[in-house]
């Protein structure tokens, strides 16, 4: 069957019932192995078969538990995620949102476990027993609580390859606080935070020394950098390259870096002339 996900990304999925439980395995990467004859059908088939046994006995919950769980849901469960809104307007019809900066927009997932997320939308909304206003406040303050990482790019990367930060200084020739990454202790759905949390703004402005761009290279991180580096048009132009060249699709969340001002900590778009918009004092209206 063909699943959409975040961007209108649409993927071919194999299901599989067990115990009561739906189990998908995406195959667009196997299906393209075939085509470009890598491997055969009868070499793919048994791994899939493999993959998709595995799942189903890893499955924390199953469908009656999964159930269960929505209808005395836990408010701690309640996550902020930003998505791209003009990528998203179909999906968004019947998603409670509330749109930010332009082009984005906050809506809540609730974490089924520690590997699955399902869109809080307004039929599972009605179900869990919360209105729209207050899944958001709860996933707005999750967030807020969350074990935020801003970070270097310089140990960000040491991290990854197991060196030290001298050593990838060395290698990479990059500043301490040139740029940098923000997101969350698990990586999922990090790049929310900032646009809800002043006091790390602040921080962040601290660590740069002025006014900074969010870069937003994923939906799950941002990069931020020195606003005296580099003008919005070529702010814009990295966004882009970037996101059209080595992003999966439905991890993409704008092709617009956004503008925070060092003093007053708000948030615009520099590419666009328009009024400002900030997330912190929530007037925008929240969609049903």
């Amino acid at each position: 069957m063909e699943v959409t996900k975040n961007n209108g990304v649409s993927l071919t999925a194999i299901a599989a019932e067990k115990n009561n439980m739906l189990c998908n395995y995406y195959v667009d990467n196997d299906i393209r192995m075939i085509q470009q004859h890598e491997a055969t059908v009868e070499e793919v088939a048994p791994v899939i078969a493999g993959r998709l046994q595995v799942q189903a006995e890893q499955a924390p919950f199953s469908a009656d538990g999964i159930k269960a769980l929505l209808e005395e849901p836990d408010s701690t469960r309640i996550m902020l995620k930003v998505i791209n809104h003009d990528q998203n307007v179909e999906m968004l019809r019947d998603v409670p949102h509330r749109d930010i900066h332009g082009d984005l927009s906050l809506i809540s997932v609730y974490r089924v476990s520690d590997d699955a997320t399902a869109v809080i939308t307004n039929s599972l909304a009605a179900q869990m027993g919360y209105t729209a206003t207050e899944l958001l406040d709860y996933a707005i303050r999750n967030a807020n609580h969350e074990q935020h990482v801003v970070q270097s790019m310089r140990d960000m990367l040491a991290e990854s390859m197991g060196i030290s930060p001298e050593e990838a200084q060395e290698m990479f020739q990059t500043d301490d606080n040139t740029m940098i990454v923000v997101t969350n202790t698990e990586k999922k759905f990090g790049a929310a935070d900032i646009f809800v949390d002043k006091p790390m703004r602040a921080q962040i402005a601290e660590k740069i020394g002025g006014d900074y761009y969010i870069l937003p290279s994923s939906i799950h991180e941002v990069i931020c950098v020195s606003a005296d580096t580099m003008s919005p048009e070529q702010a814009a132009a990295m966004v882009s390259e970037v996101n059209a060249t080595q992003l999966d699709p439905v991890d993409v969340l704008s092709d617009h870096p956004y503008l925070v001002n060092a003093e007053t900590l708000k948030i615009s778009n520099p590419c666009v002339k328009q009024e400002e918009l900030v997330a912190d004092d929530m007037r925008h209206s929240i969609h049903m």
